[in-house]
């Protein structure tokens, strides 16, 4: 039973309290008033009474409406508790950046094996070398190499006959032994090969490109007197063959024929053949000497051939050389003919003596000869670098007087 309820009881109680002590005052007219039910007419006013109950139960319920928004603060409590879980959201994505840092590192791995690849590269250009080194051992007599390289084949020293290891041999089982040089240029691709064979024993002739060529060998070259340059011609081929690059200049050729001074250029032949293929031969053949002065300085006089692109030029009496025995040293020097009016500087060049031969870079030139006989000297030159670069040739030359 409610509260409101309860009035209601207390109400009618009254109520009937007070009809009871209405009809008690009325007592003494009882005579006159017959009719007692009356006046509980009037117990009508106790339907106003119930409705000041009515307002009363209405202060309640705005008591209970307290207590609704009692729960609604503990509505936004949980709310509270809903972000508490996102903090816990973001607490997970740091832990997913954390695995990226795992992708990059592998990354670095990836590069590693990289710079294992460009090893193997350069282990390709290592066999490029391998190729040009058979082809020093092509040229004898055959393929190309530099002219220094092949310059150093020449006026070959040592071996049986040979005086000593830096000597050219003279002498092969009883017989002279002939030394020297010959170099081969294509003038158009550059090559450059070299070689003598064992046919190139003979001291009046000569094996060019499987032709024979006489040395001087013809009775007015061995009946003149004096030092001999002269160019080459068709009646120095005995088998035929003579086919030069240009028949007005296909070459030159020097020694010295028998006269009353003989001795002068009697032990070397010396010279340059170009032939229709535009290849230049240059060639020094001689007997060479056994015997080396010790001492003293002595000029040396002879004569060149000079040129370049298979285009020679026979230079008479224009070499002159200091032989220094006593320091053991070669100083040659060539004058050049005048271009024009225009007159040129001689070429200097030279190299140390070493047993019979001789050999050098100086000023831009390389040079490499030897000693022939008892008095006669000759080489061949390339000019590497200054105004004469790319010229190259010969020269011979015989003892003249000695110096102070």
């Amino acid at each position: 039973m409610n509260l409101l309820s309860k009035k209601s009881i207390l109400a009618i109680a009254c109520a009937l309290a007070l009809g009871a002590c209405g009809s008690s005052g009325s007592s003494s007219n009882l005579s006159v008033q017959p009719e007692a039910p009356k006046p509980q007419a009037p117990q009508q006013p106790q339907e106003p009474t119930p409705k000041p109950q009515e307002p009363a139960p209405k202060p309640q319920e705005p008591a209970p409406k307290p207590q609704e928004p009692a729960p609604k603060p503990q509505e936004p409590a949980p709310k509270p508790q809903e972000p508490a879980p996102k903090p816990q959201e973001p607490a997970p994505k740091p832990q997913e950046p954390a695995p990226k840092p795992q992708e990059p590192a592998p990354k670095p791995q990836e590069p590693a094996p990289k710079p294992q690849e460009p090893a193997p590269k350069p282990q390709e250009p290592a066999p490029k070398p391998q190729e040009p080194a058979p082809k020093p051992q092509e040229p004898n007599p055959g393929a190309g190499q530099t002219f220094g390289q092949v310059l150093g084949q020449t006026f070959v020293q040592g071996g049986a006959g040979a005086k000593g290891p830096e000597w050219m041999v003279r002498t092969h089982n009883g017989n002279d032994q002939h030394n020297g040089a010959l170099i081969s240029i294509q003038n158009d691709t550059g090559i450059v090969n070299g070689g003598r064979s064992a046919a190139n024993q003979d001291f009046e002739s000569f094996m060019i490109d499987g032709k024979q060529i006489l040395l001087l060998g013809r009775a007015r070259d061995k009946n003149s007197g004096g030092i001999t340059l002269r160019r080459i011609g068709a009646e120095d081929f005995p088998n035929g063959g003579f086919n030069p690059k240009d028949t007005n200049n296909p070459g030159w050729m020097g020694s010295i024929g028998r006269s009353a001074s003989y001795g002068e250029f009697s032990a070397i032949r010396y010279g340059v053949y170009t032939d229709a293929n535009n290849v230049s031969h240059l060639f020094v053949h001689g007997k060479p000497a056994s015997y080396m002065r010790g001492s003293g300085r002595y000029e040396y006089t002879g004569s060149a051939v000079h040129g370049k692109d298979g285009v020679y030029s026979g230079l008479r009496n224009a070499v002159t050389a200091v032989v220094d025995f006593d320091n053991k040293t070669v100083d040659v020097s060539i004058a050049l003919p005048k271009q024009g009016e225009l007159t040129i500087d001689p070429l200097k060049f030279g190299g140390s003596i070493s047993g019979n031969t001789f050999s050098g870079k100086q000023n831009g030139v390389e040079t490499r000869g030897g000693f022939f006989g008892y008095d006669d000297m000759g080489g061949v030159y390339n000019v590497l670098d200054g105004a004469h670069k790319g010229y190259n040739g010969v020269f011979g030359t015989t003892e003249g007087k000695r110096l102070p």
